[in-house]
């Protein structure tokens, strides 16, 4: 801090341990034999009804016989869904960072610039250790772990997974002066992993095209949003006594003592993988090629990203475009609040009219990601609410 006290420099450095809890699924009891999943089918058309043939409300379910297979033979015999943990256990921990600059430039306006970043190391993802590879032949032949060669899926929650962040943030806070308040910020940032996490699966990115190509992998986190600004604000009308305007005279009862508020949000969308609709490697993992950029000059929701940019590869061969190569449209939502407060004897009313998504601006969701589909580019959701309001009174005594 300099000796005018108008400039601030802050620097920091921190590591954190996240060990893994029993959440996300109860990751760390699902390992075999104590955790698998078994499939039960009723038949469509019975022609016997009696209770060992149709599930009834009393007994939905038949007699099961647990399957906890310890050894090779049984787990091919069986074909469970397959949950197993890596031996290396290591324990995810976050490095983050920040250098920050901050400076008054009034006596109630301050600016600040920073610069922050983090590292995650050890994190878990899960992945098929035994998926069919590319070639021809039955899939079991192809399977990674031949001699579990009928065990569909092993789902291995492995801690080699990592990321990282980077990010310039700009701030401008005034604090409440000549009846204004307001925090103005913005974030350039980017953050990239290797696959998603368990829990959330990584978003409209997802994981690796193949586990056997977990290295190549590395691409935006399914969270990743490059720009975002944010503005919020509470500003007393200048209406009514001390004010500029409607100081005295029929107006100021009706116009003396509002506030109106709001919250100004501008985003980038989030990163998506351009998938194939029909794959073409045997029953094993298949993405496109990516033979042109993707993107649009002018994208609409009934084509957001250029289909032809994209096409499949070689039979039996993967493909070479990654992960979250494209983004989803951004989001603009502008919510307002315009309150009164009525003092009545001892007691205080407030009435309150809330306005979000104002202007009613639709907050697209993500295209049809599937070459060769019939709607391949088009939007057909959105991630958020059309424009609501509400009003409010509150007693305060």
């Amino acid at each position: 801090m300099t000796g005018d006290a108008k400039n601030v420099l802050r620097a920091g450095y921190g590591r954190s341990f996240f060990p893994v809890p029993y959440a996300a699924g109860n990751l760390l009891d699902q390992n075999v034999p104590d955790s698998i999943s078994q499939n039960y089918s009723v038949e469509t058309n019975p022609l016997d009804f009696s209770p060992s043939r149709v599930p009834r409300l009393s007994n939905p379910f038949p007699p099961i016989v647990p399957v906890k297979p310890r050894g090779t033979a049984a787990l091919n015999t069986a074909n469970p869904l397959v949950f197993g943990h890596a031996f290396s256990n290591e324990t995810p921990h976050m490095d983050t960072w920040q250098v920050s600059y901050e400076r008054q430039l009034t006596n109630t306006l301050m600016a600040e610039v920073a610069y922050a970043g983090s590292k995650g190391s050890n994190l878990i993802w899960v992945g098929n250790i035994n998926e069919v590879q590319p070639g021809p032949g039955t899939q079991a032949s192809r399977r990674l772990i031949q001699p579990l060669s009928n065990v569909v899926t092993i789902n291995y929650f492995d801690t080699n997974n990592r990321s990282s962040y980077h990010g310039l943030q700009v701030k401008v806070n005034q604090r409440f002066a000549r009846g204004l308040q307001y925090l103005a910020s913005y974030t350039f940032g980017k953050s990239l992993d290797y696959a998603g996490s368990p829990a959330s699966g990584g978003g409209a990115v997802g994981g690796p095209q193949s586990v056997t190509l977990f290295e190549q992998s590395k691409g935006p986190s399914g969270f990743d949003v490059k720009h975002r600004f944010v503005l919020s604000w509470v500003w007393a009308l200048p209406f009514g006594a001390d004010h500029g305007l409607a100081r005295s005279g029929l107006l100021r009862p009706i116009l003396q003592d509002w506030q109106f508020g709001g919250i100004v949000t501008l985003s980038t969308g989030r990163p998506f993988t351009v998938f194939l609709n029909t794959g073409v490697n045997n029953g094993a993992p298949s993405w496109p090629d990516r033979i042109g950029d993707g993107r649009l000059d002018k994208p609409t929701v009934d084509l957001w990203f250029d289909p032809a940019a994209f096409v499949a590869p070689a039979p039996n061969h993967y493909g070479t475009s990654g992960r979250g190569v494209l983004y989803a449209p951004g989001t603009q939502t502008v919510d307002v609040t315009l309150s009164r407060t009525f003092p009545i004897n001892r007691f205080r009313v407030q009435f309150r009219a809330d306005a979000f998504n104002l202007f009613n601006t639709p907050q697209f969701g993500f295209p049809n990601q599937n070459i060769g589909s019939p709607t391949v580019g088009r939007i057909t959701t959105t991630i958020g609410d059309n424009r609501s309001m509400q009003f409010a009174l509150k007693l305060d005594f």
